[in-house]
């Protein structure tokens, strides 16, 4: 509480001498001026000084009443609060921009929101960097939440839009699926919203989603329905969806466990050892294990961690991370869902890139760099030490990769398929003001044996981007951030 207090008085402060600074002092871009005069401005003295003192407590006033209303929204969380610190060529460059973007909002021959402005500048920005840190709107912010814990409120349904109609792409069994839902079937009307050639996905899935526990009417037809007139209409309930990342697990020619893992959610680790328990149970003793990692984009960092420490010798290295942003808990090693923690993290060293590695306009409280270690650690591995095989193509990627190189530099099974895709990249995801969220690159990814995972270089150089649009995961940033039209519901 005596925190919150303090905020709200700094921040009033800092707002009262923000907004009694005459603009001269802010050395603005553009100046608009009128050349109209009053007598209040000629005679100046007495009057500039009784004007400037209330400007100045009615700014505190206003800025203690603003930031009482809204203080959450300017407390900055996760990377934000942990890593970041002040500095001055920031604090200009934001001051430059500040200015710029009051002059354009203000000055431009057509009018502008400034919120599509903020919305190209970051995107411009990102741009620069690699294709994986952006600025998230407000609006996008709850599926970014979504693709990290894998839970999300809506009746189980993945949809996708074809070039004539909204299809169902996938249906979660406990959810859609138990209503008669299946891949390929049409909608046709979501609640009120009738679906047609021209309605945007982005429609339909609003219309799908809603508060846990209410439901929605949704009218459909079967892929291999004849007639438009053979839909149905069934009454979905909106659930707390849990994603499932473990898309099947089965047994093949009696002894051999086979595992299709679609991605890494926080219970996917647990899922596999519960079904590979389970299998052993119901069938005997398992002579090997075949973990399918085709077409897995990866998830979340710990579940990949705990996956490769079910095989991994204890105290073995699984995986090792570097960056600059890295906050000292970027990694939970301690709450999990399986019985009791199988990894535990360290960190091995925190240094400074000198003057030529970071650039001479770096600042130096900046300059810092984390190494992390994930070390296995479980007491109850019963299928450490089996045959192992894992199944990659060209779109297994990130924490997939990470298992996959676990398993190739430790020895412990091999890999079997394509190139993978090469993203050896870390993001974090930070809160920001007003809903916002920021997904910025802190760091990278080092295997066992000490490689990066990462194909391409995208060094602002000439001749680095020269060399990773050659390699084939380059081209333009447009390509580069494209997704695919589909959305979980």
């Amino acid at each position: 509480m005596v925190l919150r207090l303090l905020l709200l008085v700094f921040v009033g402060v800092g707002w009262a001498f923000h907004g009694s600074t005459p603009h001269a002092r802010r050395r603005p871009v553009l100046s608009f001026v009128t050349t109209t005069t009053t007598k209040e401005e000629d005679d100046g003295g007495a009057a500039s000084k009784k004007t400037l003192a209330a400007t100045a407590l009615a700014s505190f006033l206003a800025g203690a009443v603003a930031t009482a209303m809204y203080a959450d929204q300017f407390v900055p969380t996760g990377l934000l609060y942990a890593s970041l610190v002040e500095s001055p060529s920031v604090r200009e460059a934001g001051s430059l921009f500040e200015n710029m973007l009051e002059a354009v909002s203000q000055g431009y021959v057509e009018e502008i929101p400034p919120s599509e402005l903020l919305a190209t500048a970051a995107a411009a920005m990102f741009d620069t960097m690699d294709p994986y840190s952006e600025y998230v709107a407000p609006e996008r912010a709850p599926g970014v939440v979504e693709s990290v814990v894998g839970r999300y409120g809506g009746v189980g349904l993945v949809v996708g839009k074809n070039d004539e109609a909204v299809v169902v792409v996938d249906a979660y069994e406990g959810y859609a699926f138990e209503k008669g839902l299946r891949p390929g079937d049409r909608l046709t009307r979501v609640g009120d919203v009738v679906v047609e050639e021209t309605t945007p996905l982005k429609t339909v899935s609003e219309a799908i989603r809603g508060k846990p526990g209410s439901k929605v009417e949704v009218e459909f037809r079967h892929g291999w329905a004849k007639n438009e007139d053979e839909g149905e209409i069934v009454e979905l309930d909106r659930y707390d969806v849990r994603r499932r990342e473990l898309a099947l697990a089965t047994i093949f020619d009696g002894d051999l466990a086979y595992l299709r893992v679609s991605g890494f959610s926080r219970e996917t680790a647990a899922d596999v050892d519960a079904s590979l328990r389970a299998l052993e149970k119901s069938r005997g003793p398992l002579k090997g294990i075949v973990l399918d990692l085709r077409s897995n984009p990866g998830g979340l960092l710990e579940s990949a961690v705990e996956l490769a420490s079910l095989f991994a010798p204890r105290g073995t290295v699984v995986v090792a991370a570097e960056g600059r942003g890295l906050p000292a808990d970027f990694v939970d090693d301690t709450t999990t869902p399986l019985e009791a923690p199988v990894f535990y993290t360290r960190i091995v060293s925190q240094q400074k890139k000198t003057e030529e590695e970071e650039g001479p306009s770096s600042s130096s409280s900046n300059r810092r760099r984390r190494r992390f270690e994930c070390v296995a650690d479980a007491a109850d591995a019963p299928f450490r030490g089996r045959p192992l095989a894992i199944l990659v193509d060209g779109q297994s990627a990130s924490a997939s990769e990470l298992v996959s190189a676990a398993v190739q530099d430790l020895d412990l099974g091999v890999v079997v398929g394509e190139k993978t895709f090469g993203k050896g990249l870390i993001q974090d995801i930070a809160s920001l003001p007003f809903g916002a969220k920021l997904r910025l690159t802190v760091g990278e990814y080092i295997t066992p044996s000490g490689r990066n995972l990462q194909e391409v270089d995208y060094s602002r150089s000439k001749s680095s981007s020269s060399s990773a649009s050659a390699s084939g995961g380059g081209g333009s940033s447009s390509s580069r951030r494209r997704r695919r039209r589909r959305r979980r519901l």
